[in-house]
């Protein structure tokens, strides 16, 4: 518009018309021109050529690339798809599926519990009757020896032997029956099906179970077999640290489930 000058103008003179002043300026083909529409769809199609390239047989080779499946979404509203149906084996990517769905369904407060239950308090330094090691599914239970011989996990554990000192802080002396393992928050599959069984005679993976203690592989000794199940092995060794920290057990340990 016109410039208006501050003060009268003397009579009969006339102002040329002032230029517009321009104070910001935008391309014609500038996006922020473009509709949200095609704004979206330019995205998307840059998305999914980047995506397409991660995926492919050049960055994955060709066997890969046709054995994989991935699936991106935003919003709710899946924004690229490569073989989305095809079933594949997550192999060491299991682990970020398993994370995903605990913070799913527990959340990222939820803390895992492990306990020793008994029928009544000790009475007199008397535990009368069986003492019930009840699992959580707690993956990280383990004795200090252990979690040692784990690069950058001294630190992340559950100690078991805090259990012991625990029921000791009790003036417990005397466990008049057994340590009885209660595996019963999870089934008691002991491996993934379809896993060679070589995984575990080499060590890569522990027997499953919600009593486990050093990733599955703890073992009690003698009298328990190496051949029993998780629950009975995780009860012998706390049999045996129990017995060490002056606790008698008077009875085997053995496998069952926690009265209510």
């Amino acid at each position: 518009g016109p410039t208006v000058l501050a003060g009268p103008t003397p009579a009969g003179l006339r102002l040329p018309p002032a230029a517009p002043v321009t104070l910001l300026a935008t391309p014609l083909l500038s996006p922020a021109r473009l509709p949200r529409a095609l704004q979206a769809l330019w995205a998307r199609q840059s998305l999914d050529r980047a995506l397409a390239r991660a995926m492919g047989p050049k960055v994955l080779g060709h066997v890969a690339a046709a054995r994989s499946c991935a699936e991106a979404a935003q919003a709710g509203q899946v924004v690229y798809a490569d073989h989305a149906d095809l079933p594949v084996i997550p192999a060491s990517n299991m682990k970020l599926l398993t994370a995903t769905a605990v913070l799913d369904r527990l959340g990222p407060s939820y803390r895992f519990t492990t306990k020793l239950e008994a029928l009544a308090a000790p009475a007199d330094g008397v535990v009368h009757g069986d003492l019930y090691f009840v699992g959580s599914g707690d993956p990280l239970l383990r004795l200090a020896s252990y979690a040692r011989s784990i690069p950058d996990g001294s630190n992340v554990y559950t100690d078991v032997t805090r259990l012991v000192a625990a029921l000791k802080a009790t003036g417990a002396r005397v466990v008049t029956g057994g340590v009885v393992g209660d595996e019963t928050r999870l089934d008691s599959v002991r491996a993934v099906p379809g896993w060679s069984a070589v995984y575990g005679e080499e060590g890569d993976v522990g027997a499953l179970s919600a009593l486990g203690i050093d990733d599955g592989f703890a073992t009690a000794g003698p009298p328990v077999p190496g051949s029993a199940p998780p629950p009975v092995q995780s009860a012998g060794l706390l049999t045996r640290m129990l017995r060490a920290a002056g606790i008698d057990v008077e009875s085997a340990p053995t496998a069952g489930t926690a009265p209510s």
